[in-house]
């Protein structure tokens, strides 16, 4: 698949929710980009925890790992963060890649550790598939550009509407949009513009709610 560019629809309310808090907390599910590290730390005066659960992913895509029958909550453990303590999560597409049972842990421990009025972003796709990569999603505060990189071929899942809202229980007032490509049909040739068509692997659902009060 080719990089594509893509609107970076609803970023601004995660920037502006997160901007709230002061010396906020950014924990960053997927691997550490210099950009995006730079937009949130100039943008937020933030300290950002890079986790990359997509390492963990790949490991038992490749065998390395033998912890297929492990209980869900230990694909997450790695999420140490105390009750409450983070301003806002970047989860990138990793849904995408984790069974039912370990997304419902997931979701559940970051409904514990982001704090009441925090944040969570994230990215769902529309369309099921076996893939042969991993996307790295690069900011620049007004487009988000999808990179590729290699990875064992391992299933990408997905989400329906219904089951994501109920899997973030503890979240409010959800804004759920789709990423729009950065192309302007009227100045795009017909043979130009399809080829772009072709070329856009899939559609993504963007995710952005602020935490509730947890009784």
């Amino acid at each position: 698949p080719t990089e594509t560019v893509t609107r970076a629809t609803i970023l601004p309310k995660f920037l502006t929710i997160v901007g709230t808090h002061a010396n906020p907390l950014l924990v960053d599910l997927g691997p550490a980009i210099g950009c995006n590290v730079s937009l949130f730390t100039e943008q937020l005066s933030c300290k950002i925890v890079v986790e990359d659960l997509f390492a963990s992913i790949e490991a038992q895509a490749k065998g390395e790992r033998h912890d297929q029958e492990a209980p869900p909550s230990d694909r997450c453990a790695q999420l140490t963060h105390e009750r409450g303590s983070v301003d806002g999560v970047l989860c990138w597409d990793l849904f995408d890649y984790l069974d039912h049972e370990s997304s419902l842990s997931l979701a559940e421990t970051l409904g514990r550790i982001i704090r009441p009025g925090g944040v969570l972003h994230g990215l769902f796709s529309t369309t099921p598939a076996i893939t042969s990569h991993y996307t790295q999603f690069l900011l620049d505060g007004e487009t988000v550009r999808q990179r590729p990189y290699p990875a064992t071929p391992t299933r990408r899942q997905v989400i329906e509407t219904g089951t994501l809202l109920r899997m973030f229980t503890y979240f409010e007032n959800p804004d759920l949009v789709l990423l729009k490509r950065v192309l302007d049909p009227a100045r795009t040739s017909m043979e130009s513009l399809q080829s772009t068509m072709e070329k856009w692997e899939r559609e993504l659902r963007v995710y952005v709610a602020r935490s509730g009060e947890r009784v």
